[in-house]
């Protein structure tokens, strides 16, 4: 079973306005409930999304992948769907109202109001065609845009992975980005201001290696922890001030959950502890901040593991224990789920054997763990976590993980027809969306299970082809 890390916190960047003192990201979409922009608009940028009644968005893409220059339909859409279950296209044009033709585009959720949106046009391997890449955030409430500074993002990287954002417990936005000497070396910090939302260079001498996977990390209260261009670890407080911490893997930090509680929890895989029996088993350790003095603490999560799990206090003797954690962990805005099988082993010195408990463990706060023991979300390719619990597909049947009850319930189920094939299944609360294709009539649908009841649309007429979903998230 392999590990994996899968978070609901989005990862996100912002317009803003930035200097370095600063470069300006425009606020394409005027005031709350005034203008909708500049009346006369701006050739090929988009200053208007109509997203305010949209419970969901999803994007898709078609099959061959190819941008049909010229007009004519594109290679990639942007869909909402409706309260009532109705999804409608929500068409991407510039300030003129001529549309845009994309090749590829992708959506996620930033905070409670903001959603990115970027897309790309072209090719970066075709040199006959010119490639553009555009990255925007729009306002949920009414659609109003924010163009997104180039210092923010990645050209060349694919689109999920062109921005790296964090936010902290307050909502406020944390953005990897070039510094002034176009490097990929600084934190941004992201508020709002009269004219729309302003960017505040924090540092700029983050390691370039990380960016822009795992270049820092940001808890609930806002401290961040960083590894500079020498390799050191700094912790960054609120107040600015910052201060020089033990080394380590600024990727395995995972903000706690809790609003109150600043620190990180660790996931040191694979460690290893000769006789101390007292030591949390297993890897999962919290990086406590100690701002007063200066300094961070690298603490066990739980000395034992609770429900009859792994504990040594009856192991004696001098032999080194390993211990590691074969499994899930996933982020939800209020916990962290650990999910899988800890495994211990012993170097047999004491003719012991090796072995390995199953559990899930509900981490609220340090002080707030709750364990689960022999029930574990099963090895998934794909597992969603949403706000209600974790879900995932095992034939023709959605599952549930419930987060507050530790059970495993069917969230939806349909009955395969003859000669039908079914694939891109996507989750959001409460809807759980696919495509069909009836190979016998050769027609197209779209099959949806909304709070648990199985319904299908035909779209033969209106798609050429079995589109493909790229991601759906839930906005209102």
């Amino acid at each position: 079973m392999k590990r994996k890390i899968l978070t609901l916190l989005a990862l996100c960047a912002m317009a803003v306005s930035c200097t370095q003192e600063g470069d300006t990201g425009k606020n394409n979409g005027g005031d709350p409930g005034g203008d909708s922009g500049d009346p006369t608009g701006t050739p090929g940028v988009v200053e208007h999304l109509d997203i305010a009644d949209a419970a969901y968005l999803y994007t898709t893409s078609s099959a061959s992948g190819a941008s049909r220059a010229g007009g004519g339909d594109t290679s990639a859409h942007l869909f909402k769907v409706l309260a009532n279950g109705t999804s409608e296209e929500v068409e991407i044009v510039d300030g003129n109202g001529d549309p845009i033709i994309v090749d590829e585009i992708y959506v996620e959720n930033i905070t409670d109001d903001l959603v990115r949106f970027g897309y790309t046009r072209g090719s970066v391997t075709r040199a006959d065609d010119a490639f553009e890449h555009s990255e925007y955030f729009a306002r949920k409430s009414d659609g109003a845009v924010f163009e997104v500074p180039e210092m923010l993002y990645r050209h060349n990287a694919p689109l999920e992975e062109a921005i790296y954002i964090q936010t902290d417990g307050t909502q406020t936005i944390y953005c990897a980005g070039y510094n002034a000497e176009s490097k990929p070396n600084a934190i941004y910090k992201i508020a709002p201001s009269n004219d729309g939302l302003s960017a505040t260079i924090i540092v700029d001498d983050v390691l370039a290696d990380y960016f822009p996977t795992t270049p820092f990390a940001v808890d609930k209260l806002g401290y961040i922890i960083y590894q500079n261009t020498w390799e050191n670890t700094y912790c960054i407080k609120p107040n600015g001030e910052k201060f020089l911490v033990k080394n380590f893997a600024i990727g395995e930090l995972i903000p706690m959950p809790n609003e109150t509680e600043e620190g990180f929890l660790y996931n040191l895989y694979n460690m290893t502890y000769a006789n101390d029996p007292y030591i949390a088993p297993g890897p999962f350790h919290v990086v406590a901040i100690d701002a007063s003095e200066n300094r961070v603490e690298i603490k066990p999560l739980m000395e034992k593991y609770e429900g009859g799990l792994i504990e040594l206090d009856w192991f004696e003797g001098d032999a080194e224990v390993s211990y590691s954690f074969d499994g899930h962990v996933v982020v939800l805005p209020d916990m962290i789920v650990l999910s899988g099988d800890m495994n211990c082993t012993l170097d047999n010195q004491a003719l012991l054997p090796d072995y390995s408990d199953t559990f899930t463990a509900i981490v609220k706060s340090t002080t707030d763990i709750t364990t689960y023991e022999d029930t574990a979300i099963p090895e998934r390719t794909s597992l969603t976590p949403l706000s209600d619990g974790i879900y995932w597909i095992d034939g023709n049947s959605a599952y549930k993980f419930d987060c507050e009850t530790g059970e495993i319930t069917t969230a939806g189920e349909y009955t395969p027809k003859p000669g039908w094939e079914y694939s891109e299944f996507s989750f959001a609360e409460g809807l759980i969306m696919f495509y069909a294709i009836d190979r016998v009539n050769e027609k197209r649908y779209r099959c949806e299970i909304r709070n648990g009841a199985y319904s299908e649309t035909d779209i033969t007429e209106d798609e050429e082809s079995l589109p493909t979903i790229i991601n759906f998230i839930r906005v209102n």
